[in-house]
C-alpha cells in the first residue's frame, strides 16, 4: 500500500473560485508526494500564494482548466 499524499486545487464550474464555501466541484490541478508531511507543507504553500501565482501553477500542468478524472 503506498503511503503518500496528495496537494490539489479545486474549483467551481465557472472556473471562478477556489474557496471550498464556494460549491467546489472539480480537480484542475493535483501534486503527488511520496510522504503525507511533504504534501502538507506544500499545501500551506500553496494556499498562501496570490490568485495569479495559483492560476500560472495550473496552467503550468493544466493549461485548458480541464477536470481531473483519474489521479495515479
Amino acid at each position: 500500500m503506498k503511503r503518500g499524499g496528495f496537494t490539489y486545487i479545486m474549483t467551481n464550474k465557472n472556473k471562478t473560485t477556489f474557496t471550498d464555501k464556494y460549491n467546489i466541484e472539480y480537480c484542475i490541478y493535483y501534486e503527488y508526494f511520496n510522504r503525507i508531511e511533504e504534501a502538507i507543507i506544500r499545501e500551506k504553500q500553496i494556499k498562501g500564494l496570490t490568485r495569479a501565482k495559483k492560476e500560472k501553477l495550473i496552467n503550468t500542468m493544466n493549461p485548458t482548466w480541464s477536470e481531473i478524472l483519474e489521479i495515479l
